[in-house]
């Protein structure tokens, strides 16, 4: 089946559809703003909300304005007197553009940071009062992987719309015509269905396996990190002081060097496991291009691929396991935050609390391919035939903090190479995750 950018969403949004959706909206404690303007639910906490015009700024990078159209239109039609600027920055300029913003003291109102972000902001964001969330009730209605990184405390420092998990996307042609009726499951399938799939012309590959190994690989940093933790690997101590990935289990078995061993040999040359050229195309471009038959990528991905390349069919799934029976799964998520030095810190976390609302928070997945962060949305969206494989990981997703992730996906990537050279493996971890330490340390 073709996977094209949908306008129909997971829940309906009119008719007798908004009865249904008031009966399960949660957010509902005494004294709340609740409300029923036109349709519109109120946000649901109990601030004392004021009359006076105010005008609220928000950054924001990757998904554009659009997905937030009806959204920031709601809470218009429920508050005339506050208006929110929302504004896209480019990405590559973005982190940079937010740091010398908060460091001037002129930052946003509003603002969007990758998790991974969140030590090197933490003099930056004001926590949210418990008029709009309690840490208690977060933790309730949110993923355990968004909740246990935005409650400090007794108090919730941040809101996420969505969560990511790796799946696998395939191309179903490929696999028939190589006699596999079924994507893997575990990684061994996947190794297997790899080699099967791999067709060489001497030394030079013709048609790739999977796109893997190699650091011209999307993701690389977040696919040798899941396998590590499904390997058994602890990335780092808790609570976080340095990166542990490097060392063995109780057994003496290396998880985090057994891992990175396994990454590299599917593009290493002259290995039993190859099926990707390291010095290949972008692993996106070429299974685009019908070069490689297995990729591993985030949801948010399908509307690239049907924009560049409308013509291919392909499927998604979940990601392969080491262990079906307790899978783990990678979890890449945006965080918003109320600045310190918001004048109407209480309304934009109001404005945050609507946005995190299930009618609300449906619209953003649904608009942009990232699954929700909300418990309860997340059971709906695991039957969706384009969200489903990904929101069916997202209460097994985790994630781990590494500093500056710019600087660790460095630091990945020169580990990676270091075997793909002939190194050791243990060696690039033992190098990589003392190097991933001082980014931990550097980030406090």
């Amino acid at each position: 089946m073709k996977f094209i950018r949908r306008h129909i969403p997971v829940i309906a949004f009119g008719g007798a559809a908004i009865a249904i959706l008031v009966a399960l909206y949660v957010f509902i404690p005494k004294g709340s703003q609740v409300g029923n303007v036109n349709g519109v639910v109120g946000s649901g906490s109990s601030i004392d909300f004021p009359t006076e015009p105010i005008t609220l700024t928000y950054w924001r990078t990757a998904d554009g304005i659009t997905p937030f159209a009806d959204i920031l239109r709601d809470y218009k039609t429920l508050h005339p007197n506050v208006t929110i600027k929302l504004s896209n920055v480019s990405t590559a300029e973005y982190d940079k553009k937010l740091t010398e913003a908060v460091a001037a003291g002129k930052a946003p109102d509003i603002y969007a940071i990758n998790s991974d972000w969140m030590e090197r902001y933490s003099s930056s964001y004001a926590a949210a009062p418990d008029s709009v969330f309690t840490a208690e009730e977060y933790r309730t209605t949110f993923l355990p992987v968004v909740s246990d990184s935005l409650i400090k405390g007794d108090q919730v420092v941040g809101a996420s719309y969505g969560v990511s998990t790796l799946g696998l996307f395939y191309n179903p042609a490929l696999l028939a015509k190589a006699g596999i009726k079924d994507p893997p499951k575990t990684w061994q399938q996947f190794l297997e269905y790899s080699k099967k799939l791999t067709v060489m012309t001497g030394p030079t590959i013709t048609m790739s396996g999977a796109a893997i190994g190699g650091t011209n690989v999307d993701n690389y940093t977040a696919i040798v990190s899941i396998l590590m933790m499904q390997n058994g690997a602890s990335m780092t101590d808790n609570p976080v002081s340095r990166a542990t990935f490097a060392s063995p289990d109780p057994s003496g078995y290396p998880p985090g060097a057994k891992a990175l061993s396994f990454y590299a040999s599917f593009a290493k040359a002259g290995s039993a496991n190859q099926s990707w050229d390291p010095k290949a195309s972008n692993s996106l471009e070429a299974f685009e291009q019908g070069k490689t038959a297995m990729l591993i990528d985030y949801a948010y991905q399908a509307p690239v691929i049907d924009a560049t390349t409308p013509e291919l069919n392909y499927k998604m799934t979940r990601l392969p396991q080491v262990n079906t029976a307790e899978p783990t799964n990678y979890a890449d998520y945006w965080v918003e935050l109320v600045s310190n030095k918001s004048k109407h810190s209480e309304v934009a976390w109001d404005f945050l609390r609507f946005a995190s609302s299930k009618v609300q928070m449906n619209r953003y997945n649904i608009a942009t391919y990232r699954p929700a962060s909300r418990k309860d949305l997340v059971k709906d969206q695991q039957t969706d035939m384009y969200l489903g494989p990904f929101a069916q990981q997202s209460t097994s997703a985790q994630t781990w903090r590494k500093g500056n992730n710019y600087n660790a996906d460095g630091i990945f990537s020169d580990m990676i190479e270091a075997v793909l050279a002939g190194g050791s493996a243990q060696a690039a971890v033992d190098t990589g995750s003392a190097r991933v330490t001082q980014e931990i340390v550097r980030s406090k």
